[in-house]
């Protein structure tokens, strides 16, 4: 029996010198997209615990809110991700000419993208007058919806540039 499964190649057998030598690589790529990830995941909490302490009608708003910006900028944001895979894979290829045509297709898609999303922000609101909450709860997550797509613009020039 080989090291490799049908030519692969990557080793099968864990103990290889070279098995370990890409594990070791792949978590020096990685690690630094892992910490960024779980940034944001730390930051997603602090501000749950922080809206807890103001109500529960907080708490519902950061939801409804959030969830409704997720689904308005989740495609852009799936898109400009998809880049950051075509950009390593030049890199790893040496043809570095290429990363920056990608990383440029992908600012002029978000410079595209930004106020096509503005320009469908009004829609969030009148999904949230029809949806038959409190007039309390819809201000409020109105509020917090509006906030996360103004600020859509970070996340997806993050998602280029990262």
């Amino acid at each position: 029996m080989g090291d490799n499964v049908r030519g692969s190649r990557f080793p099968v057998n864990s103990s290889n010198a070279q098995s370990k030598g890409l594990g070791r690589e792949l978590f020096h790529i990685a690690f630094p997209m892992i910490i960024s990830n779980a940034c944001i995941t730390v930051m997603v909490v602090t501000d749950r615990l922080f809206l807890s302490k103001l109500s529960e009608a907080h708490m519902n708003a950061a939801m409804g809110g959030g969830l409704f910006a997720y689904l308005v900028t989740t495609f852009i944001l799936g898109l400009v991700g998809y880049g950051t895979a075509l950009v390593a894979q030049y890199m790893g290829a040496g043809q570095k000419e290429r990363c920056a045509r990608v990383i440029t297709q992908g600012l002029l898609l978000v410079g595209v993208a930004y106020p096509v999303i503005l320009l469908l922000h009004p829609i969030g609101h009148v999904v949230f007058a029809r949806s038959g909450i409190s007039p309390d709860q819809e201000r409020l997550q109105g509020a917090y919806y509006s906030i996360l797509v103004f600020g859509s613009l970070l996340p997806m020039l993050r998602g280029v540039l990262s």
